[in-house]
């Protein structure tokens, strides 16, 4: 679950595009204005785990693709090949060699509202956000930042907090666990087009 976890975690992206910002203090609406929502997203992303019980981070390389009421898709190319795609029923992982596994949401009450949590930013949904978080939003140098901190005791026992800095996408990730691992995501070559899935992207969404 965990190897899952570190993979679509992610996927808090706020689609968007945002005028320049002031250093200053902001609230949630003031990012909500900057966001354009889009109904699909393509972006390259870079993953650094750094785990307690290793010396050197684990570094990860692939691409992202989300479509609006089906799920997101992550394929990652570096350093082995995996997909996973996050759908609002469940979980579906493939492996180098094409096994397959599935994880049903509604048989595991916190993956389900993982699931939820993370399905309701990339809709735009913050009132259902602000249920599960403590929300902190604030300007950066660069554009916008947001600290959240879970509510419940079940979300607090995996993630302590999730930073999210960015601009007109979001551009980086930072998840600390309540175990002490942290998590860095990186994204870059934003793309709200074409608007339908290619012959090969609908493979993974159509199974």
């Amino acid at each position: 679950m965990m190897r899952i976890l570190a993979s679509v975690i992610a996927v808090w992206l706020f689609i968007g595009l945002s005028m320049p910002a002031a250093k200053s203090d902001m609230a949630l609406p003031d990012i909500e204005k900057r966001l354009f929502k889009s109904d699909m997203l393509r972006a390259d992303f870079r993953q650094e785990k750094n785990l307690r019980a290793l010396s050197r981070p684990l570094v990860s390389h692939g691409k992202l693709l989300f479509v609006a009421g089906e799920g997101v898709l992550w394929q990652v190319t570096e350093p082995y090949v995996m997909s996973v795609l996050m759908k609002p029923e469940e979980i579906v992982e493939w492996n180098g060699e094409g096994e397959v596994r599935r994880v049903d949401t509604a048989a595991n009450p916190v993956l389900s509202a993982l699931t939820e949590i993370f399905l309701a930013i990339l809709s735009g949904d913050t009132q259902f956000l602000e249920q599960h978080f403590e929300l902190s939003p604030t300007a950066s140098d660069s554009g916008w930042q947001l600290d959240l901190r879970p509510k419940s005791k079940a979300l607090n026992a995996i993630v302590s907090n999730i930073r999210l800095f960015g601009d007109r996408f979001v551009e980086e990730v930072q998840v600390n666990e309540a175990k002490g691992d942290t998590t860095s995501l990186q994204f870059s070559e934003f793309n709200v087009e074409p608007f339908e899935l290619n012959e090969i992207e609908n493979i993974p969404f159509a199974q």
